[in-house]
Parts: structure tokens; sequence; C-alpha cells
């Protein structure tokens, strides 16, 4: 409920002749519909653009909840964000002077003349601001369906042409005849006599099936991916699995980012991307508070990407270490068989100087 529009809705119905208290006057817009009706339309006729539930909503105490009963987890709801749209079209009412109530602070600001120059860089600001809230609001499932997809690389298998008629094809593809018939000869599903009809301009519609996933994938990746579509977490079994893991939810975070940008900004006039410093046809920063505001989405990426090559870089010296070892006792092992030659080699041109080869 909001106190004020309610005290203000209050004294345009007393205005009209109503002589009750506020509470008087609570308890009368609840029970009693004409009442309710007849308020709204005060309440309208003063600018405000909201539908008469709205009103209801906005001026009213909601209903009591018992504390007791609720016993479930409390969920916490995600910022909500506003679209470009929603902005645009609140400040083209705004200009025209009609706000709802709940606007009323905002619009007031909004309409100040020292404002009326740069209304354009506040609808920018907000609508980045709004961007920025849609960019840490991505769902993690989303992000981890992304990220699988970038790790285990299922799009990027080996396909092959379908010429089992039992057998139905993972998707289809036009081929150009020269291409059906290279891929032909290649694969030996075309004889050389056969190919000879696939000579010319024409193309040919195949069904296109990719290879087996027990097949592409290394034993522990296939059981990293049954494990995946089992639980829905992606969780490597190895520390070399773990870099990789870490390297594709970079990427997926990337690209995440940069569709979510695309999309949210698709309808906003080129105007007001020019005043978002990234977004714009004039990429110049206005100054240093929008270049460090344009630049911080992509300081997270830049620290996780810094941390992951850190780790990586760590990973490697750890895993390379008994590698390192074994080739050093080589190189050791090495020494000591040249060492024995020389020894060998000396006790027969002068055997008065033999020494003890089982202390080398």
């Amino acid at each position: 409920m909001n106190e004020e529009a309610l005290e203000y809705s209050y004294s345009l119905f007393s205005q009209d002749g109503y002589n009750g208290s506020i509470e008087d006057y609570k308890n009368l817009i609840s029970t009693n519909e004409d009442a309710l009706n007849y308020s709204y339309n005060l309440f309208s006729s003063d600018g405000y653009d909201g539908s008469q539930d709205d009103f209801f909503n906005l001026i009213s105490s909601p209903d009591p909840i018992n504390i007791e009963d609720k016993d479930e987890e409390v969920v916490l709801e995600p910022e909500i964000t506003k679209v470009p749209e929603e902005i645009i079209e609140r400040n083209k009412r705004w200009d025209k002077g009609k706000f709802l109530m709940e606007e009323k602070e905002a619009f007031k600001e909004y309409s100040k003349p020292e404002n009326k120059e740069k209304r354009k860089k506040l609808e920018a600001n907000e609508i980045f601001s709004n961007l920025e809230t849609s960019l840490k609001n991505i769902p993690e499932e989303k992000i981890t369906e992304e990220t699988a997809k970038n790790y285990f690389k299922l799009d990027q298998r080996p396909v092959s042409i379908v010429t089992d008629p039992n057998v139905e094809p993972d998707f289809y593809e036009n081929l150009t005849f020269q291409q059906y018939r290279e891929q032909g000869l290649k694969e030996g599903f075309l004889t050389e006599e056969q190919a000879e009809l696939y000579k010319g301009g024409g193309g040919k519609r195949v069904g296109k099936k990719y290879q087996p996933i027990d097949q592409y994938l290394s034993p522990e990746k296939l059981e990293e991916y049954n494990n995946y579509q089992q639980t829905g977490v992606l969780e490597a079994l190895n520390a070399n699995d773990e870099a990789e893991i870490r390297a594709a939810k970079n990427q997926s975070l990337d690209n995440l980012y940069k569709k979510q940008t695309q999309l949210f900004l698709r309808n906003v006039p080129e105007e007001i991307k020019d005043l978002m410093g990234p977004f714009g046809t004039d990429k110049k920063y206005k100054n240093v508070e929008d270049a460090v505001k344009s630049l911080d989405l992509g300081r997270e990426i830049l620290i996780e990407n810094n941390n992951k090559l850190t780790e990586d870089y760590n990973s490697y010296i750890e895993q390379a270490k008994p590698y390192q070892e074994g080739i050093n006792s080589i190189i050791e092992k090495i020494k000591r068989r040249v060492i024995r030659k020389r020894v060998t080699i000396l006790s027969i041109i002068s055997p008065q100087r033999v020494v003890n080869t089982d202390l080398i």
C-alpha cells in the first residue's frame, strides 16, 4: 500500500463531499464497488494512468500473512528488470504529463527543468543499468547448459550421409552434385559408375547422422556427460577436464552476454545507443564515469579468465612434475652410463687407474 496515494485519493474523495475519516474511507472502498469506481475515476482524472485493480492495490493493505502457517522455504525473487521498450514508452507518457502514482517521485525528478536537456541521457543510463541487471539474472541452469554444449562439443561430431533407409537422420542438408559425388567416393557409398550420374550443376538433399556419442567422447568424458544428463550438474573427473570446463564456462558467459545484450537492445533507437558508450555508432566515452561503467561488463570475465589461466598454469606444473622428475632421472642415468663407459675405456688403456664403477 502507498500511504501517499491513499491520502491523496482520500482528499479527492473528501473534496467531492465525503465527510468520513480516512479509516472509514479505506473500509468503504474495500466493501463498496460503487465507491471504489467513483474514487478511481477521480484519481484517474487527476493524471493516474493505471487500471482499477492497480488503483485498489495501490491504496489498500494486502491480506495479512500468518507466519506460523508458512513453514516452506522463502525464495527471494531476482531483481526485476525493465526492458528498454517499457522505459521508452513510460518516458513518452511522462513527456505528456501522464504517470502512475508509484512513479510520482521519479516523474518529478524527470520533469525538473534542469533535466530537460539530458532526458535522453537519463533514459540511456536507465536502460544500461537494466541491461546490467539482466545480465546478472541469467539463470545458472542456462549457463550450465551452454557450458556443457561448449565443453562436450557434440555439434562438432563427425557426420556421415545416411544411405540406409531404415536409419533416421539427425538432420538434412542440401549438397551440390560435386559435393555429393566427392563425399560418396570418399565414404564408399558410391561406385565410380554411380558417381558419373552426379556430374553437372544439380543438387541433392541428403540426410546426415552424427557419430554416436559413446564413440565420439573419451571414456572419462562420456562418464561426465552421462552424469550431467542424469543430474544436471557438470562435474570434472580430473584436473585437466576441470580446467577445460572453466574455459568452456568463460566462453559460454561471453556468448550469453553478447546474445543477451543484442536481444535486450534490439529495439533501442540509435540516438539512445549513442549515449550508452560501447553500444552506439559513436564509440568514444563521454567522460571517465561512462568509461568505467561501459567497461564494467567485461571486468568480471577478465578477472575470471586471469584466475583460470593462473590455475591452469599451476595445474600444468603439478601434472608435469612426475614427468619432469622422470626426465631428470633418465638424464641422470644417461650421465652415469657415459661415466661408466669412460671408466671402462680408461681401464683398458690404463688398468692401474681402474676405479670402482659401483660407486658411480
